[in-house]
């Protein structure tokens, strides 16, 4: 059987499409494929050609944080990074940040899509997230010697369900490249925020935010970094 995972705003959208577009009857033998965990009507189903027309999505602008954790810790489980995922998820919720994926210990995480938020808002919200997160889960060190290191970006993308057996939403394009590069760039314990984050949150986060030297980044060239200090809590954030 054809399982889908999708989330809310996704089915909420292929349902739209479905309707409007009346593609629900020239799908039915997809749409009677569909298991029930998918959450999509019977309707919208039909919508979703799985045989090369891609369901997609173009987003002006999102903001794009990627979260690595690691422990050298012998007794770093399958649980413990249960454990660890689910509170990070806790926080984001709190701050209206959606989860994507998890790829191993490596967490996508997205806000302002379908988010009625202005961008500054949705940004704020995605470092408070970030500077929560930090604090709470991986300072308190859940998991002995769990350490985690962030990025943040923010830009243009595009959402799309891909796949067939399994599909799933994910986002694409360089706004998610360059979040990633901001990650894979920042020491232990450290959030790094490309350039275009700092300048949409200026001067909210004056006080907190320092700049790093410029780094060369795969397939990106030089790139300006700047990182969420060590002593910022979120007690320390300006409203």
């Amino acid at each position: 059987a054809l399982s889908i995972m999708l989330p809310t705003f996704v089915t909420e959208k292929i349902v739209a499409l479905a309707n409007e577009a009346k593609m629900a009857a020239k799908s039915v033998s997809a749409s009677e494929t569909m298991t029930s965990s998918s959450g999509l009507s019977q309707d919208a189903a039909g919508d979703i050609d799985f045989n090369g027309v891609a369901v997609t999505w173009e987003y002006g602008h999102a903001s794009l944080m990627f979260i690595k954790f690691h422990s050298s810790d012998a007794q770093f489980t399958p649980e413990a990074i249960n454990l660890t995922i689910q509170a990070v998820e806790d926080i984001t919720k709190r701050f209206e940040v959606m989860k994507v994926k998890t790829i191993g210990s490596t967490i996508m995480l997205v806000a302002g899509i379908d988010d009625p938020r202005t961008r500054q808002e949705q940004l704020s919200g995605m470092v408070d997230a970030a500077i929560t997160i930090r604090a709470s889960v991986f300072r308190q060190m859940r998991v002995p010697g769990l350490e985690c290191r962030m990025g943040v970006h923010c830009g243009p993308c595009f959402g799309a369900v891909i796949g067939g057996n399994g599909a799933v939403f994910d986002l694409f394009g360089d706004t998610v490249n360059t979040a990633s590069r901001m990650m894979s760039s920042a020491g232990s314990g450290s959030i790094n925020l490309s350039a275009a984050a700092n300048a949409l949150l200026m001067p909210r986060l004056r006080e907190i935010v320092e700049p790093r030297a410029a780094m060369t980044m795969k397939g990106k060239g030089v790139m300006e970094v700047f990182a969420v200090m060590d002593t910022a809590g979120v007690e320390h954030l300006p409203e």
